[in-house]
């Protein structure tokens, strides 16, 4: 009888073959959904190849460079701690081999305040020109920063001239985007990441008339402007039909605030042609405060309640300003917030330089 020897030998099947390698990315997950509180994210796993089979996938969602804590599914709800954050995901893929590194998704999502998101809604259902994703952040910052530190509550109107969006977006009025839309009348010339400045008969009618404010009062209020370029020592703003609620590029008695034709108690306020903020305060019906930036003097002005007429800038009545103007503000008065909104203003605009 005769004997023989057989050797079987088994090989895994055609693709599932174990070569000792985790799975390998050959292109990067990406995430959806939108950028909004409460709304949900959603990640794809990306492609990967394995010559195994891939098994399951692991998600990490990150705030920032931070892991969220529990965020490890392949959607994610976005909550108030993510606002100015960029989120992203990272995933992994895992065979019978192992688990891969973590890979993240080729795009990120930017959560911005819920009030400039609606600048920017505002500004897309108008066909306006958003400024650049960068910018925004910038602007979404200063926003938050003026929320920060109390102004934003004080504030009627916020027009930010500065912007690389163009001109029609800087008309919207950021403190309420449905209203007070400015207009830009005889021709200002507009400078990509400056503002306006005025020429011949030029100004910026803010279609805001004090007398319908809500923080903007008779004896409660306040006006902003930043001077980015100041000339001569014209009006930097005004009323359209006379000379009253003026301020000017001057040592004068004449910076007005709610107090019609009257003017400034001796000796005169100089607003200089320093590049910066410059700020008037009605803090009651005898009291006035004037700033330089940070640096302010008391004047003494009686108030005087004239009829409503809407704001200009770079006029005031017949005078023209042929100053540049990066920024305009209406609200209470913010004495004690003014450091702070000029510090978070000059992060802004020195940032665009």
């Amino acid at each position: 009888m005769g004997w023989g020897i057989g050797i079987g030998i088994g090989w895994p099947a055609a693709g599932s073959r174990s070569d000792g390698n985790v799975p390998v990315n050959t292109v990067a997950p990406t995430i959806s959904g939108t950028a909004t509180i409460g709304q949900t994210l959603t990640s794809t796993t990306g492609t990967w190849t394995s010559d195994t089979g891939i098994t399951g996938y692991l998600y990490q969602w990150y705030r920032g460079a931070t892991p969220i804590t529990s965020a490890t599914n392949s959607t994610y709800v976005l909550a108030l701690a993510d606002v100015a954050f960029d989120i992203t995901c990272r995933v992994a893929a895992t065979d019978t081999d192992g688990t891969s590194a973590y890979v993240s998704s080729s795009n990120s999502i930017f959560l911005f305040d819920a009030d400039y998101q609606a600048v920017l809604n505002r500004g897309t259902a108008l066909s306006y020109t958003l400024p650049t994703l960068a910018q925004q952040k910038l602007q979404n910052t200063l926003l938050m920063s003026m929320k920060a530190s109390g102004v934003w509550n004080k504030l009627d109107v916020f027009y930010n001239f500065a912007n690389n969006g163009g001109r029609d977006f800087a008309t919207i009025n950021w403190k309420n985007p449905n209203a007070n839309l400015a207009a830009p009348t005889n021709g200002p010339i507009f400078t990509t990441n400056v503002g306006f400045t005025g020429v011949d008969t030029a100004f910026i009618n803010t279609n805001f008339s004090g007398s319908n404010g809500t923080q903007y009062l008779q004896n409660n209020a306040s006006r902003y402007v930043y001077m980015y370029a100041a000339s001569s020592t014209n009006p930097i703003d005004g009323l359209l039909l006379s000379n009253g609620n003026s301020i000017r590029i001057a040592s004068s008695n004449v910076q007005q605030i709610n107090q019609g034709t009257l003017v400034i108690s001796p000796p005169n306020f100089p607003f200089n042609t320093t590049r910066g903020m410059k700020s008037i305060h009605r803090t009651s019906a005898n009291d006035v405060q004037l700033f330089n930036g940070t640096v302010g003097q008391s004047r003494t002005a009686v108030s005087d309640t004239r009829a409503p007429q809407n704001q200009i800038i770079l006029r005031a009545g017949g005078s023209q300003g042929l100053h540049t103007v990066s920024m305009y503000a209406m609200g209470a008065s913010m004495i004690s917030e003014n450091a702070a909104f000029v510090a978070d203003y000059n992060i802004y605009i020195n940032a665009l330089t």
